[in-house]
């Protein structure tokens, strides 16, 4: 259920890069939590390690994207940016 609400968020404020970049924040921590439930049940310390490491990384390289684009472009719309070259 709350996969599908993540979904539709997605998909609902995919206009502004914050709002797309907290709702994949809100699916890494969905993912999260069925890890640290793997984790409880079988001890497996150095995936859940391994984990956070990545959310860090991924949530500072789309910060620094927004800023980027918000420093190019003036604003984090995603209609400003045109992907066709």
């Amino acid at each position: 259920m709350m996969m599908i609400l993540i979904i539709f968020m997605i998909y609902k404020f995919s206009k502004f890069f914050l709002m797309l970049m907290i709702c994949m924040e809100f699916l890494v921590l969905m993912n999260l939590l069925f890890m640290m439930n793997y984790q409880l049940n079988y001890m497996i310390d150095w995936l859940f390690m391994y984990y956070l490491i990545f959310v860090v990384c991924e949530s500072v390289i789309g910060m620094s994207l927004m800023i980027c684009m918000v420093y190019i472009y003036g604003n984090q719309n995603m209609s400003m940016l045109n992907l066709k070259t």
